[in-house]
């Protein structure tokens, strides 16, 4: 069985907690900054929007044996139903091989913030604060409800996002 494990980031005008994942997705606004994924211990890898559909979500949804796992699971269903199939020509994959470590986390009486459930596990690693913080500092829009040009995003994210 062969796993991939997914993190998409987003932005949008839409506020994600007050309106929920289905319709912070339908959203003509929200749009998917990048994809962060790696197949079972391999290398961690990035997509942008200006490339094509990375090889391993083309396998997984034509391979019933493949798994893609992401915290949270149901907010990337959304976003991959309503923003990277219909704009970026990704696969729908089954919601069968669909797991949701957020999920298996509060099945085992933890927190479901993944930072929080990290913390309970004692384990030696951390959500990176620092690129937590840039990655909302890019994704909420400005007080007047648009979003920044992707060009006066900060330059440490530069480098990674197209223009």
């Amino acid at each position: 069985m062969t796993i991939l494990f997914r993190d998409l980031e987003t932005r949008s005008t839409v506020d994600l907690k007050s309106a929920g994942a289905h319709r912070y997705a339908a959203h003509p606004t929200t749009e998917v900054l990048c994809v962060g994924y790696a197949v079972d211990d391999g290398p961690a890898e990035i997509w942008l929007p200006e490339q094509p559909v990375p090889a391993p979500f083309l396998e997984a949804a034509r391979d019933s044996e493949w798994l893609v796992i992401a915290h949270n699971d149901a907010f990337e269903r959304a976003i991959e139903e309503h923003v990277l199939a219909p704009r970026h020509g990704w696969p729908l994959i089954p919601i069968a091989q669909h797991r949701c470590t957020m999920a298996m986390a509060m099945a085992a009486a933890l927190p479901g913030a993944l930072e929080k459930a990290i913390a309970a596990l004692e384990l030696p690693y951390a959500k990176d604060k620092a690129g937590a913080a840039l990655m909302r500092r890019m994704a909420k829009p400005r007080p007047d409800g648009t979003l920044y040009r992707r060009s006066r995003f900060p330059r440490a994210a530069l480098s990674i996002l197209p223009q």
